[in-house]
């Protein structure tokens, strides 16, 4: 599926747990040893996720959480994105963190990401 021109989709991410365990992901992710705020990766498939403020919670389901933008446009692959978070994530199996895209709490799977990234398409293209 691909969008029109200079159409950009975009999916937002969250992770939520302990600041230690998502510090690991975060630096894993975005493969950098230092971030900010806007601090942005290019990914296989032909997308990018930013790094949005990061959130600080007085609550014990989500102490913490961190917020990525996850932008693709004309010929995303989606199986590529798709596998590049998941096998990130994949390393961190175990740890209390938990998932959230469009803030909603997902189990994340590769079929499911792909599925994720597919239907924004077809909403940005029905705009």
């Amino acid at each position: 599926m691909l969008l029109a021109g200079d159409q950009m989709a975009e999916i937002e991410i969250s992770f939520g747990g302990e600041t230690r365990y998502l510090n690991e992901l975060l630096f894993d992710i975005l493969e950098t040893n230092s971030v900010q705020d806007g601090t942005t990766k290019e990914i296989p498939g032909g997308a990018s996720l930013t790094l949005r403020p990061m959130e600080m919670r007085k609550v014990a389901a989500y102490p913490a959480i961190i917020t990525m933008a996850l932008s693709f446009g004309v010929g995303v692959g989606s199986s590529l994105v798709a596998a590049y978070i998941y096998n990130k994530l994949q390393k961190h199996r175990g740890k209390e963190i938990r998932s959230l895209i469009n803030r909603r709490e997902i189990h994340i799977t590769k079929s499911g990401l792909v599925k994720i990234i597919e239907e924004q398409i077809e909403r940005e293209e029905k705009k």
